[in-house]
């Protein structure tokens, strides 16, 4: 219960963290969801394998809630649509390296 008292807090500043930062970079481009997505992959593999309750709180709930597969999606839709299918593959793929290289990062920074 104490573990569920604590994940919710942390989810919610993870989300508003992330409304954030699209509130502040997401005009022309999604470089909000961007970073979001790339700074939760770097934390997310800085705490792999600290098998310790912070890895769950940190890693599922404010991590978790930062990240935004859905967000993702929609704005790729959208770029899509408005006829920026070049720019919303390049944001796909770019999204893609730049989560699974920061992932790798965050892991052999803690080795």
């Amino acid at each position: 219960m104490l573990v569920a008292l604590a994940f919710l807090p942390l989810a919610a500043a993870g989300g508003l963290f992330r409304w954030q930062l699209g509130e502040r970079f997401n005009d022309n481009l999604p470089l909000g969801t961007l970073a979001a997505n790339t700074l939760a992959c770097l934390c997310l593999g800085l705490l792999h394998g600290t098998g310790s309750t912070s890895e769950v709180l940190l890693g599922v709930g404010f991590l978790g809630a930062l990240s935004t597969w859905s967000t993702l999606a929609n704005e790729v839709a959208a770029l899509h649509r408005e006829g920026r299918s070049a720019t919303a593959l390049l944001y796909l793929g770019t999204t893609l390296v730049f989560g699974i290289a920061s992932a790798w990062l965050g892991l052999s920074l803690v080795g």
